[in-house]
């Protein structure tokens, strides 16, 4: 408390909180203050106190110091989030470059073709964050403006403890104004010992929510790292597998050994059934991991690391639009199907739907190439 009583200090050592108090214990602010930064109101924070919420204030401070959980001394922890104020700065520079639209809404553009995403500062002490993908459906919603817009996949960017040191910015490594090179992209500044540190930490995406990969895309990861990498994952599994684990709606109590068609309703009491072999979906080319947090040390990785995580994220939607809980082993006899598809993997960027067309003489190949257009291929049965 402060000698007069007016003011409450919770002190961590990346930040603190005043709680200024009125006469009879009423609150009048809340404000949050980074090391070396001045206090910012936190309207959020100051309800729930006003409101007497008192856990819900606790979750919140819970989840402001786990944004930073940085090792070593004071000393330590206070240069690593020095060097994380001017990753952000290079991001902020790096978003706001000239580039070409592909998309007629600005805001669909930016998220799914911006360099960074959509960047948003931090504010009342919470990390930068990025959304980098939202679904085909969100974006026809937000285009017809028929309905409310469901959050995209995020990013928070924030720091973590690593075991290895790494040698981060503690400035600004793009220059004012930025020079780009031919592709558009900014030329970065050396880390020169003068321009960056030797720290014991990463940069991190922390992905919100958590994002199945193939192994293959984290790998990948790994080598625009150069070597950066997650922990090793504990648990492998088919991709469509650890979709179904993920899932708020629907079952995971499916073996992939035999296969699995699931049944899908559609409007006009339709009924498509989707064709999963369990052969081809075993393989280990299409097992993957929950990835709740990518490593990076560079600004320059970012971009590359986007890419990826769409990638990822367009195939994980498109194999998700195929599940429901109807469903039942391939060799079981069930209901007369509108369409019967089969699914088949043929590489981590390209997915094949097989189907027959209305006269049963042909059939339909429909190559799902990753986040390109692709040609419809139509063959005699």
């Amino acid at each position: 408390m402060s000698p007069t009583e007016t003011v409450c200090y919770l002190t961590a050592d990346l930040f603190y909180l005043e709680v200024v108090l009125l006469r009879g214990g009423r609150v009048e602010d809340v404000r949050v203050a980074h090391h070396g930064e001045a206090p910012v109101s936190s309207p959020s924070l100051l309800q729930l106190l006003r409101m007497k919420k008192f856990q819900e204030f606790s979750l919140k401070l819970d989840d402001l110091a786990s944004f930073y959980i940085i090792p070593g001394d004071s000393d330590v922890k206070t240069k690593i989030y020095t060097c994380l104020r001017h990753l952000e700065t290079d991001l902020f520079k790096i978003s706001h470059l000239p580039r070409s639209l592909r998309e007629s809404d600005l805001h669909v553009d930016l998220i799914m073709n911006g360099r960074i995403g959509n960047v948003q500062p931090g504010k009342e002490g919470t990390p930068m964050t990025i959304e980098y993908y939202i679904s085909p459906l969100d974006v026809l919603i937000r285009l017809s403006n028929t309905g409310e817009v469901s959050v995209g996949q995020m990013a928070l960017v924030t720091v973590g403890s690593s075991d290895a040191s790494h040698r981060l910015q503690r400035a600004s490594l793009i220059s004012s104004p930025p020079q780009v090179d031919s592709f558009g992209f900014p030329v970065f500044q050396p880390l020169t010992e003068s321009c960056s540190e030797l720290l014991p930490a990463t940069f991190l995406l922390k992905l919100q929510p958590p994002l199945p990969m193939l192994m293959s895309f984290i790998e990948k990861m790994g080598k625009i790292t150069d070597g950066v990498i997650a922990e090793k994952p504990q648990q492998v599994e088919p991709l469509p597998q650890l979709l179904l684990n993920t899932s708020k709606t629907l079952s995971s109590k499916i073996s992939w050994t035999d296969g699995v068609q699931f049944v899908v309703p559609l409007p006009a009491s339709e009924n498509h059934s989707y064709v999963f072999p369990g052969a081809v979906w075993g393989r280990e080319s299409w097992k993957g991991a929950l990835i709740h947090t990518v490593p990076f040390t560079h600004p320059g990785h970012v971009p590359a690391l986007l890419d990826l995580l769409r990638h990822q994220s367009a195939i994980n939607l498109l194999l998700a639009s195929c599940f429901s809980n109807h469903s039942q082993l391939i060799v079981d006899a069930g209901l007369l199907y509108d369409l019967r598809c089969e699914i088949l993997p043929e590489s981590d960027h390209c997915i094949s739907v097989t189907f027959s067309l209305d006269d049963n003489n042909h059939l339909a190949v429909r190559d799902c190439g990753g986040l390109s257009s692709d040609e419809l291929q139509t063959s005699d049965a």
